[in-house]
C-alpha cells in the first residue's frame, strides 16, 4: 500500500500488507483509519493506517477478491472468493471466520468452471 499526501499529491510512504497482489481494500465506516485489504495470497488483513501495523490477520486458504464491512454492524465484515465462497469475520473474533457460504457447482450451466468469482461485495441495510 502506498500512502500518499493527500495536498502535495507525493507518495509518503509504502507500507507491505500482502505477499501477492492486493485485490480490495475498505475503510472500516465508523474508524476511517481502519482498512480492510484482500488479495491473492487469501489473507483479509486489517491494518491502522496512523500507526501502519497490521492489527487483525484472517487465513482464507483460497484467493479473495473482495471485501466489505456491514452496513449495520462495524465489527463485522466479509471477503469474497476467487471460489465463489463468501466469508463472514467478526473482528472481535480473532483467527476464524463466522459464517462460510459455499457458492452452487455450475460446471453443469456455464461449462468454463465449477464456480465464479465473486469481484464486489457490498452490504445493504435490511429494512424489514
Amino acid at each position: 500500500m502506498r500512502k500518499v499526501h493527500g495536498d502535495r499529491m507525493f507518495s509518503m510512504k509504502t507500507v507491505q500488507l500482502h505477499v501477492k497482489a492486493i485485490r480490495d481494500l475498505a475503510f472500516r465506516p465508523q474508524a476511517d483509519n481502519l482498512l480492510l485489504s484482500v488479495g491473492f495470497d487469501g489473507n483479509a488483513i486489517l491494518t491502522d493506517c496512523r500507526s501502519d501495523v497490521s492489527v487483525l490477520r484472517y487465513s482464507a486458504g483460497c484467493q479473495l477478491w473482495s471485501c466489505a464491512w456491514d452496513e449495520t454492524d462495524d465489527n463485522l465484515l466479509y471477503c469474497g472468493s476467487q471460489k465463489g465462497d463468501i466469508y463472514t469475520y467478526d473482528i472481535r473474533v480473532t483467527g476464524r471466520f463466522l459464517s462460510h457460504i459455499v457458492a452452487p457447482d455450475l460446471s453443469s450451466t456455464t461449462g468454463a468452471g465449477s464456480r465464479i468469482p465473486i469481484p464486489r461485495l457490498i452490504s445493504l441495510e435490511n429494512k424489514g
